[in-house]
């Protein structure tokens, strides 16, 4: 109810109509009560429903200006003869607000919270740890293997065979505990014994 009473907010352009038929309210029931109860009820409920219905028309008035982003200093433009009243109700009656939050508060009716933000983060949203980056990437291109060699199988193990063939053989490492063995040194031609003839083909 606190934009048939309150200055503070803003209000959209149903409330707005609202107000005003409470206003009708008010005095239709002063005008059918002074038929039924006489000129004594005119008198003693007419000056505060005059009363109220400037004071919630003001209220309305002022919250939907600052629902188009103006001030409700706006309102005393209806004091304009004519211009001023048709003005009024085009843009308090007719004219939408300002989308999301403005100057003067959220959008009324909670509206403000379909806007979304782009610093809105979700809680969902999995963390990145900086410090495994490598092993981060590993993985995923462990995966992109994964899921390569499941979609095309024949391709991924002959692109695997191609692999091992290109690589060069190395040699295997030692056993723990052994040394390895020294490079064998080319072996020289045998000498005859003295006094023995050297085989043919060979030189004494």
């Amino acid at each position: 109810m606190n934009f048939l009473f309150g200055f503070s907010g803003r209000a959209t352009r149903l409330q707005w109509w609202i107000s005003h038929l409470v206003i009708f309210g008010m005095f239709f029931f002063v005008g059918f009560g002074s038929t039924i109860a006489g000129p004594g009820f005119f008198l003693t409920f007419f000056v505060p429903a005059l009363l109220a219905a400037f004071i919630i028309n003001l209220s309305a008035t002022v919250q939907r200006y600052h629902d188009r982003n103006k001030s409700g200093w706006w309102y005393f433009a209806s004091l304009i003869p004519v211009i001023g009243w048709i003005w009024q109700l085009i843009e308090c009656g007719f004219l939408a607000g300002t989308p999301g939050d403005n100057d003067y508060g959220p959008a009324p009716g909670g509206a403000s919270k379909t806007h979304a933000t782009a610093s809105t983060v979700r809680a969902d949203a999995p963390a990145i740890d900086m410090n495994n980056v490598d092993a981060a990437i590993a993985r995923m291109k462990a995966r992109a293997e994964q899921e390569a060699a499941r979609a095309h199988p024949a391709s991924s193990a002959q692109g695997f065979a191609m692999q091992d063939q290109a690589a060069p053989a190395t040699p295997a490492a030692p056993a723990a505990g052994m040394a390895p063995l020294p490079p064998r040194a080319p072996s020289a031609p045998a000498t005859p014994a003295f006094g023995q003839r050297p085989a043919f083909g060979q030189r004494g």
